[in-house]
Parts: C-alpha cells; sequence; structure tokens
C-alpha cells in the first residue's frame, strides 16, 4: 500500500554540540557538498522521497528557528517537488527525541509514514532502499535505517499509528524506549542498508570529515574545491586538499588554505596559513600567522583548538572555552 510521507528532520539537542557552540550557528547552516549548505543536501534528498507532502525541521530556539528558514529559503528542491515545508522551534523541553515525534506528528494523517531522520549527519546519497522496505513488506510498523555493519544510521521510518505508543507526557527516547515499546507491542520492525557510513556531525574533526566526503568527486579521491562567487581568492593564494571559501570571504596574498572552511565574510591574512580549521563568519585571521586544526570566530584569542569527541574524553584538563 501506498501512503502519505511527512519527514521530520531533528536538528535540536538538549546540549548543543561542540561546533555550534563554538560558531553560534546551527549545524545545518553550514556548507556542505560543492554547493549549499547541509539544509540544502537533506532537502535535495528529501525532495527525491515519492509521496512526500512535508517537511517540518524542528531546531533548539526561535533564534535558530529564523536562521534555518532564512537558510531554507534559498532552496528551490523542495518548491519544485510540491512539498510544504516548516520550521519550529521544539514545542516543549525535555521530550526526548520520541517525545518530540509523537509531539510534531499528532496531527498528521494517521495513514502517513513518519520518517525521522538525524540532521546533524550527512545524509545518504538516497532513501530508497528504506521507503521500498516500507511500502512493500506487509504488515510493517517501522523500519531503521543502518550503514556500515548494520549501525544505525539516524533514520527512520514508522507508521504514524504506532507513535500512539509514545507516552504524551514525559521525557521518552527513540532508540532506548520507542523501539523496545514496538518490539513489545509486537509491531513489526525491520532494517534497511543506506550506506557504507553516515557521518554524525559533532565537533572540528567530524564537521570536516565530512565536508571532505560530500566533496569528493564520485568513484575518484580526488578532492573539491568551493569558491563561492562574491568571495575574492588573490591569484598567489594557494587552496590546497579539500576547501571551502564562502560569499564575501577573502583569501589575500600568499596565504595558504589547507583541507579547511572560511565562512562567510571571514579574512584570511596575507601569508599566513590555515590548516583543518573553520574560520568563522566575519572572523579574521592576522597576516603571517598559523592556525591549524581550529575554530576561530570574532572575539575569540587565535589559535583556540577545538578537540574531538576522543581527544577531549583523554584529557585530564578542562579546556578554556
Amino acid at each position: 500500500m501506498t501512503r502519505p510521507i511527512t519527514a521530520i528532520l531533528l536538528a535540536g539537542r538538549i546540549r548543543p554540540s561542540p561546533l555550534r557552540e563554538a560558531l553560534d550557528i546551527p549545524v545545518l547552516c553550514l556548507p556542505m557538498g560543492r554547493r549549499g549548505s547541509l539544509l540544502d543536501a537533506w532537502l535535495r534528498v528529501l525532495a527525491t522521497v515519492p509521496n512526500l507532502t512535508e517537511v517540518q525541521v524542528v531546531v533548539n530556539t526561535p533564534a535558530d528557528a529564523e536562521a534555518v528558514r532564512t537558510a531554507a529559503a534559498s532552496t528551490s528542491a523542495l518548491i519544485a517537488a510540491g512539498v510544504a515545508l516548516r520550521v519550529i522551534a521544539e514545542p516543549a523541553a525535555w521530550r526526548g527525541a520520541g517525545g518530540l515525534v509523537r509531539d510534531v506528528s499528532f496531527s498528521v494523517d494517521p495513514k502517513s509514514v513518519v520518517l525521522v531522520c538525524e540532521a546533524k549527519r550527512l545524509p545518504p546519497s538516497t532513501l530508497t532502499p528504506m521507503i521500498e522496505a516500507f511500502q512493500c513488506t506487509p504488515d510493517i510498523a517501522g523500519v531503521v535505517g543502518v550503514c556500515g555493519r548494520d549501525e544505525p544510521a539516524g533514520i527512520y521510518a514508522f507508521a504514524q499509528e504506532s507513535l500512539q505508543l509514545v507516552p504524551r507526557i514525559g521525557y521518552y527516547d527513540l532508540k532506548e524506549q520507542f523501539l523496545p515499546a514496538m518490539a513489545k507491542a509486537h509491531h513489526r520492525v525491520i532494517t534497511a542498508k543506506l550506506a557504507d557510513a553516515v557521518h554524525r556531525i559533532r565537533d572540528l574533526d567530524s564537521y570536516l570529515l565530512a565536508v571532505r566526503q560530500s566533496m569528493t568527486i564520485a568513484g575518484t579521491d580526488r578532492a573539491c574545491i568551493r569558491i563561492a562567487p562574491r568571495a575574492s581568492v588573490s591569484g598567489s593564494a594557494v587552496l590546497d586538499g579539500t576547501c571551502v571559501v564562502e560569499h564575501g570571504a577573502v583569501v589575500e596574498d600568499g596565504a595558504v588554505v589547507h583541507d579547511s572552511v572560511i565562512l562567510w565574510g571571514a579574512t584570511v591574512g596575507g601569508g599566513s596559513v590555515v590548516s583543518g580549521s573553520v574560520i568563522g563568519p566575519l572572523a579574521g585571521v592576522e597576516p603571517r600567522s598559523r592556525v591549524i586544526r581550529s575554530i576561530i570566530t570574532r572575539g575569540m584569542p587565535q589559535l583556540m583548538p577545538i578537540m574531538s569527541e576522543t581527544s577531549r574524553a583523554s584529557s585530564e584538563e578542562r579546556p578554556p572555552w
């Protein structure tokens, strides 16, 4: 049976990720791939889903909702597909992913499929295996998207009526509580392989890895350099590896940028070297300085590193931020 589909992009968390805290920008608004933002990448994939009627993007705060709405206004993928888009702040605090999905899908047609995506991941190239598994398997109540060796990919599809198992009040996790409740209620759930890996974006290292994966030319190991039309890169500057230079950014004479992202309005001073780093909006790198594996933002001291989750866990010192 063919069912209408509502997609929910979960882009909020009880505690913001280190990347979100450092840059003060919703992760969905960061550049990804050879064009657009992480949000654009998700919307392009979702626009290919048959029978999709609506996409809801759920973020932490009204300020984040406004930023994501502004970013979404530049994409035409859903408009071309005739799909409605809503961006909302979480309607209730401390509900957990399961409770949140129930709350925002409560008014959805009971015959619908609710497609739930952890939006702070690099989207797979297609969701077709998941949709086909749901539409073609009799008496199915849910599909868990997996990658690699059956590792959860952060993408789920549920029959809307199954979400009635989620309590109306209180914290309720999606993986730890809702999926076991479905099994206990004999609601059939299967898995569908989506990709070899679906990268989760939390910190500097995982973001740059996702940028590299999304920009690598298919079938090769060759990386890509993306320079926005309104960026200014000196002819004597060197861009190497996977690099993104956003609109309004300036890379001055003799600067070297390697495997890094230069966000909108930032300046990389002449003769400086930036490697494995993100330069935040309107931030500046002083001429002839070195920025290695760091995030630089306006008003922050130069060369303040943002450690990965692994290096943070192994460090005995509290980081200065």
